[in-house]
C-alpha cells in the first residue's frame, strides 16, 4: 500500500524530484523553478515554481500535490519511493 502523504522539507522535495526527470532550473530569492526538460540536459520543457523560504520548511501537501499535477507524476508512485 502506498504511504500517505505527508509534508516534505523543502530539501526533501527537491532530492526526491530528479528520479521523475524533475531538476531545479534556477532559483530567485525564495522562488525555485523546477523544470522537465523536454531533452536530456536541456533547459527548455515543462516549469512549475515552488516557494521555498529555507531548504528546511516545509511544503504543504496542496503544492506537492500541485507539483506532481503540473509533471504528470502519480501520487501513489511518488509517495512509494520512500
Amino acid at each position: 500500500m502506498a504511504a500517505e502523504p505527508r509534508r516534505l522539507r523543502c530539501q526533501d522535495l527537491i532530492r526526491r524530484l530528479p528520479r521523475f526527470g524533475v531538476v531545479v532550473a534556477r532559483q530567485r530569492g525564495s522562488r525555485i523553478i523546477l523544470l522537465e526538460p523536454s531533452t536530456p540536459g536541456g533547459t527548455k520543457g515543462r516549469t512549475y515554481p515552488v516557494g521555498c523560504h529555507r531548504p528546511t520548511v516545509e511544503v504543504s501537501i496542496p503544492v506537492i500535490r500541485a507539483v506532481l499535477r503540473a509533471f504528470e507524476i502519480p501520487e501513489a508512485v511518488f509517495w512509494a519511493e520512500e
